[in-house]
């Protein structure tokens, strides 16, 4: 059961041979991130920080009728933020949060065995890690001492990433954002996208750079991002599509924009198959696109009635999701 157990004492008066004593207990929920993706070739995996650690789950299946494998990292005790990447290999680059830095491990058989840790990021939290059709890779995470995203580049080929350098704006000037996650994406054209809150900003920020990550300019259109939104994330769908979310009130707001648009759509809900808002606990929830036929969105997040991740599907675009059985 993915949850805490929280004791409680209790006396009994007169003890009795072979008498029965009900102990209360409370299941706490300890889930803090929840984070999924599709490959190319079709395989699905979450990974979600709960009770102190990464739980991986992994199908071949483009989306989750019944995982593969599913279980707790070695190693990963402390760690939260998962975030990871499919590389033009087919390898996994899994990178969280441990000890106050960001580290990272890889794995060529889909997430049975992992390398040690690596250190990415000392003093940083908030990772995430993408790459695009070229095989390149973007490292990024929050740093708080400055307030700024610190990110490495590694273009395909290369054993090691570059130098780390600050995102920045148009003008040249280092982004100041502030301290929650955000998402880094990379879309058909080889553009990369970039979904996060400023400093100081009541309306999440849709940023996209046409320089590698190099600078960020403001989307087009009337939306730019979504209003009074935390966690925020963002997905980058193989047919073009664009869709970005945050948490807003024990809910997912979440807008896209569809293969060739140039603006972006007004943020509604998330719905169940009945229309009703489907309500979340207060983590960063994820969407993945399979690549099946039809399309689907699979969304990975924690229900305020759940204790531990689900996992939902939409063949409608996002107008509404059903939850997949046994998650």
């Amino acid at each position: 059961m993915p949850a805490v157990l929280r004791y409680a004492r209790t006396f009994v008066r007169v003890p009795k041979t072979m008498q029965r004593v009900r102990l209360p207990a409370t299941a706490a929920p300890d889930v803090r991130a929840v984070f999924n993706l599709t490959s190319a070739f079709g395989n699905y995996a979450r990974a979600s920080a709960r009770n102190g650690g990464i739980y991986w789950a992994y199908t071949h299946d483009p989306v989750p009728f019944l995982y593969e494998f599913e279980g707790l990292l070695s190693n990963t005790s402390d760690a939260t933020e998962p975030r990871f990447c499919f590389t033009s290999q087919q390898h996994i680059r899994l990178v969280y949060t441990r000890g106050g830095a960001v580290q990272e491990r890889l794995s060529t058989d889909d997430g049975k065995t992992w390398t040690g840790e690596a250190l990415v990021f000392a003093a940083s939290r908030h990772p995430d890690i993408a790459a695009d059709g070229l095989g390149t890779l973007l490292r990024a995470a929050y740093q708080p001492a400055s307030g700024k995203i610190t990110a490495t580049r590694q273009d395909a080929g290369e054993a090691t990433a570059g130098s780390p350098f600050f995102l920045k704006n148009t003008a040249a000037t280092d982004l100041t954002i502030e301290d929650d996650t955000f998402r880094l994406v990379a879309d058909l054209k080889g553009w990369w996208w970039l979904h996060l809150r400023l400093l100081g900003g009541a309306t999440s920020s849709l940023l996209f750079s046409t320089d590698d990550g190099e600078t960020f300019a403001v989307t087009s259109g009337a939306v730019t991002g979504i209003t009074g939104g935390t966690h925020p994330g963002m997905l980058a769908g193989h047919d073009g599509t664009l869709w970005a979310w945050a948490y807003l009130g024990g809910e997912i707001a979440f807008t896209r924009r569809g293969s060739g648009e140039v603006d972006w759509s007004t943020p509604v809900s998330i719905q169940d198959h009945l229309g009703v808002d489907l309500a979340v606990r207060d983590i960063p929830s994820s969407l993945a696109l399979a690549w099946e036929r039809p399309q689907r969105l699979v969304l990975a997040t924690i229900l305020t009635a759940h204790v531990g991740p689900t996992d939902h599907w939409s063949a409608d675009d996002g107008s509404s999701f059903r939850r997949f059985v046994g998650t």
